[in-house]
């Protein structure tokens, strides 16, 4: 994956001010994240993302699946490149499959780690899908093999090449040679089982590895 030159692009559609105001603050505190607009309902999420460049439009449950139904498709409609991570007070098992439901890339409660948040985005920006419900993931209990065991050095790794970064840069932070990053990075490809770095993003959020940041 490529180095990203501009910001991700985030909208906040939420019904309450103050709750944007918030959570405004916390995503433009996120390295490579800016908030390029605000909604407060369905209509001027559309507006909002009709009229200028969004990645990700993170909402609100209650206008993404409970007030307006028809939101989530219309919204692909306008802006086909922009994904849809749902923020809900609730982690039930019924609200995360409206999630699924209506097309989104991501769910999150609100009382997740700020982690969790951050790396829901960054997985929508980068085509991944994210469910960090706390007793329920997608696929749970189908016979979904367990997430492969990473080393703690490779859990760095794999958070700096989410982030971004290629392989000198990840040597010079954390003092190693590029080889050695080389060759951690071959190795979590190789337990994760993908050959391109778009699939490492999307298979390491799937299995959950980055929900420990």
């Amino acid at each position: 994956m490529g180095e990203r030159h501009n910001p991700i692009q985030i909208l906040i559609a939420d019904r309450d001010r103050l709750v944007r105001c918030g959570i405004a603050r916390l995503v433009d505190s996120f390295s490579g994240m800016c908030v390029a607009a605000e909604a407060a309902d369905a209509d001027e999420l559309l507006s909002a993302a009709s009229t200028r460049t969004i990645h990700v439009a993170l909402v609100d449950a209650g206008i993404a699946c409970l007030r307006a139904p028809e939101m989530p498709r219309e919204l692909r409609s306008i802006s086909p490149g922009t994904e849809l991570v749902i923020l809900s007070k609730h982690e039930s098992k019924d609200c995360l499959q409206r999630a699924i439901d209506a097309g989104a890339s991501g769910y999150v409660p609100k009382n997740a780690a700020v982690g969790d948040l951050e790396a829901a985005l960054l997985g929508a920006a980068n085509g991944g899908r994210s469910f960090s419900a706390a007793d329920s993931r997608p696929n749970s209990g189908t016979g979904q093999s367990p997430a492969p065991r990473l080393t703690p050095r490779q859990h760095e790794v794999l958070k700096l090449i989410v982030d971004g970064h290629r392989s000198k840069d990840i040597a010079d932070l954390l003092g190693v040679s590029i080889k050695t990053v080389e060759t951690h990075r071959a190795d979590i490809m190789r337990r994760l089982g993908v050959r391109h770095m778009a699939s490492l993003v999307r298979e390491a959020l799937r299995l959950g590895l980055l929900s420990i940041y």
